[in-house]
Parts: C-alpha cells; structure tokens; sequence
C-alpha cells in the first residue's frame, strides 16, 4: 500500500509577515543600491579610461624679451671704483677685483712704510699701494717703471723696463709696476702695483689706473 506524502502548508506568523509598503521599500532600497553600484563602476571606468588617453600637460613660458647688455666694454673703466684724497688733492680709479681698502696716509707725510693706502684683492696676489714722501727703499726692482709728469689736470707716462733683480741665494721679488708723481705741493706719490702672474690684465690695469689719476687741487 502505497503512502502518499501531503504536503502541508506552513503558515508565517502575522507579525513576520512584510507588508506591502515594506516590500515596496525593500525594493527602493535594493534599486538605489544597484544604482550607485552601476554608477561607481561606469565612473571608474570613465577615471581609467582618461589616464590612459590623457596627454602629458607641458608649460610653455614665453621667451624672455632681450635686454641690452650689460657687460663693460674692454678697455673702459665703467665698472671702477674712485679713490680721492683732499688732504694731497688727487683722485684716481681702480679695478673692482681689488676689495680690501685700507687708507692709513696720514695728513701729514711720515715717510714710513705704514702709513700708506693699500687697496688689494682678496688673496692679496694683486695689491695696489701708495705712499706720500715714502723714506725707504728695497732690493727689488719693477718690471715696469712709469716715469710721469704733468698734462694739465692728469699726467702722461712713459714705461722704462726695470732693471734685473740681483739678490742674494735663496731671495725672490714678487712681481710689480711702480710709478712717482710730485703733487703741485711738491710731495712725492709713490704708487706700486704688485701683480698675481696669472693677473694677464695687469699691466692695462696699471696704465688706466695712472690715466684716471687727476690732481685736485
């Protein structure tokens, strides 16, 4: 005797039961939600698929317009400075790679080597003095000397080579350019120039410091 299975049905307790407004949020809920699952993905795809197609950005500045330059011509002395003394009545200029400026000439001259101008480059290798009625006196001798006179307000120069240097064993000079000038008082400038060897300019530099040279008074 065959059984037959009956299938009863199983009854959802009332207060499980969803009622229609609660389906009808349900669904709501599962549709934003699939909503802004399908937006985030087209929007990634959108975000991967500029990077790859995107171009590289590159600034373009404009080109800098021209200016006249600057540069001193050579040979001029645009770009010196200018040394003046009232107490002796003289001016002259000078290469701006000599920056060490010391003006111990006193008013009234002492003769000794002290008190002097001393106007140098950092290193000391190119170093420019001047002294008033100086009484001393050395073993070296220039590689140039400037014999001067007066031209109206300035003086010309001519240059006699210096005689050769005979020292004792083991004694050296350093290299340098000298030059005298009497003031219209009657004072004696002696003005030397010593030179780094690798100074190429420094005999122009020596010539154009005595050209700029003016007296003042």
């Amino acid at each position: 005797m065959e059984e037959k299975l009956k299938t009863e049905a199983v009854e959802v307790p009332e207060d499980l039961k969803e009622s229609p407004r609660e389906r009808r949020f349900t669904g709501r809920v599962i549709f934003i939600a699939s909503l802004i699952i399908a937006l985030l993905f087209l929007a990634l795809i959108f975000v991967y698929t500029q990077s790859k197609n995107a171009k590289p950005y590159v600034t373009t500045l404009p080109s800098p317009t021209p200016t006249p330059s600057s540069a001193v011509t050579p040979g001029s002395t645009d770009d010196w400075k200018k040394y003046t003394n009232t107490d002796y009545g003289f001016s002259f200029e000078y290469p701006v790679y000599l920056s060490i400026f010391k003006d111990y000439l006193p008013q009234k001259p002492t003769g000794i080597a002290d008190d002097s101008l001393r106007i140098s480059s950092g290193d000391y290798k190119n170093d420019l003095q001047l002294y008033i009625d100086p009484q001393f006196g050395g073993m070296c001798n220039p590689t140039w000397n400037f014999e001067t006179k007066r031209n109206g307000p300035g003086i010309e120069f001519t240059k006699v080579k210096g005689k050769t240097n005979s020292l004792p064993d083991g004694a050296t000079c350093s290299t340098f350019y000298t030059a005298q000038i009497i003031t219209p008082g009657g004072k004696k400038l002696l003005i030397n120039f010593g030179y780094d060897e690798k100074n190429t300019t420094a005999e122009k530099d020596f010539e154009k410091i005595l050209s700029t040279f003016k007296f003042t008074k």
